[in-house]
């Protein structure tokens, strides 16, 4: 895939959002030094289920590594990349009790939560930005950076041989094994300048992307979403209307909400691949609660509202998804799906969290939780992670 031009419409995916979800970012490809990605390894135990345990980390690390790497392996003294373990990490189990494990710097203080921006790699490799330089955790070792750009980063997505950047203007992507740039796609759909953005991935390569304008002074807006399939040479704009934070991926569909016009609420679509131009049909199907937060587990799409999680089917023909349960949750900031099963994050504040809680996805029950003071509404997986604050700097913490 290869740079082109954009008719008009056209966009693609990644993952982020503010309170109430939080706000994905981008990141325009400029100029662009290496970015090489593997993973680590991490196993620590927990325990009894159903109790509460307090966060207990062992430190991997003070900060980014200064050792570079070139892409062909050679060390360099340029602090531009830096090389990183490769071992495998493990999957913390659905059924033991949650745990924490490895506590790594990240040696970052952005001045709010909109310059965070995050993303984890189907291997556990995460990626992190910072104004306009992106670092990559993988396993357990220490922060690296990745990748330096011109243009600051709104969103992130990282895939199996690609990171997928979003900026204001594009979606660029970079190779994980060389850091060259092999994709780049004009994002021209926004009314107005975008100042948060998402990314997900699908299975089969296909990237969706939200950006959205809201501000202080605009207040909620919706926002414009594109797709990009495999092999595409554009983004296509799937709709500019949009709830922000609700897109999600499973496979090569896709599932979000958008505004109701006939009963002033939100339904929930799912995106399905076509050979139509743009390429995809929607399909709309039950309706969505208001300000929802999005996960995809267990085979079915996930929102949470007001303490209420709502549970949907994948679209049957032309039917749309259907909701299949709600249960009762804890009031909570932000919701994944991981390997270690449904994950909640209830905060006490819009900036700061303590409690995080793994659901029963049909009845509601809560399984187990672990305390982690000072974490921010932001969840990663599929191995999970969270991000603290401690002493003023952003640490990840693996779940064990």
């Amino acid at each position: 895939m290869g740079p082109s031009d954009l008719e008009e419409e056209g966009e693609l995916h990644s993952t982020r959002r503010p309170w109430r979800g939080l706000a994905v970012a981008m990141v325009v490809a400029g100029s662009a030094s290496l970015l090489v990605a593997g993973c680590g390894s991490s196993s620590k135990s927990g325990s009894a289920a159903g109790t509460t345990t307090t966060v207990a980390t062992t430190t991997s690390s003070t900060g980014p590594a200064t050792t570079s790497t070139s892409l062909t392996g050679a060390t360099e003294p340029s602090p531009s990349t830096t090389a990183v373990n490769n071992a495998q990490l493990s999957m913390p189990s659905s059924s033991a009790p949650l745990s924490a494990g490895t506590d790594i710097n990240l040696d970052v203080a952005p001045p709010n939560q909109a310059a965070l921006v995050f993303a984890e790699g189907p291997d556990g490799a995460v990626f992190y930005s910072s104004g306009h330089v992106i670092y990559v955790v993988d396993g357990d070792g220490p922060a690296a950076v990745a990748l330096h750009t011109d243009a600051t980063v709104l969103g992130l997505a990282a895939g199996p041989t690609d990171l997928y950047v979003a900026t204001t203007t594009a979606l660029v992507s970079y190779s994980r094994a060389t850091g060259n740039q092999v994709g780049s796609w004009p994002l021209t759909g926004s009314p107005a300048t975008p100042t948060s953005a998402g990314v997900v991935l699908g299975d089969d390569g296909t990237a969706w992307v939200w950006t959205d304008w809201a501000t202080d002074e605009s207040g909620y807006e919706y926002a414009t979403l594109y797709v990009i399939p495999p092999g595409a040479s554009q983004a296509s704009v799937i709709s500019r209307q949009v709830d922000p934070g609700t897109l999600v991926a499973n496979g090569s569909d896709a599932y979000f909400a958008q505004p109701n016009q006939s009963t002033a609420g939100s339904t929930v679509v799912e995106w399905v691949p076509s050979a139509a131009d743009p390429p995809g049909v929607d399909v709309a199907g039950a309706s969505a609660p208001p300000l929802s937060l999005a996960a995809f587990n267990q085979g079915q799409l996930v929102l949470e509202s007001a303490s209420e999680l709502y549970s949907y089917s994948p679209a049957q023909g032309v039917s749309g998804p259907a909701r299949v349960s709600l249960v009762h949750t804890p009031a909570v900031a932000t919701i994944t799906g991981t390997g270690a099963g449904l994950l909640l994050l209830t905060c006490s504040t819009t900036t700061t969290c303590a409690t995080l809680i793994r659901i029963d996805q049909s009845t509601g029950a809560t399984e187990s939780t672990l305390d982690i003071p000072g974490a921010l509404p932001l969840l990663l997986g599929p191995y999970p992670a969270v991000v603290v604050v401690e002493s003023g700097q952003e640490h990840l913490i693996r779940l064990a």
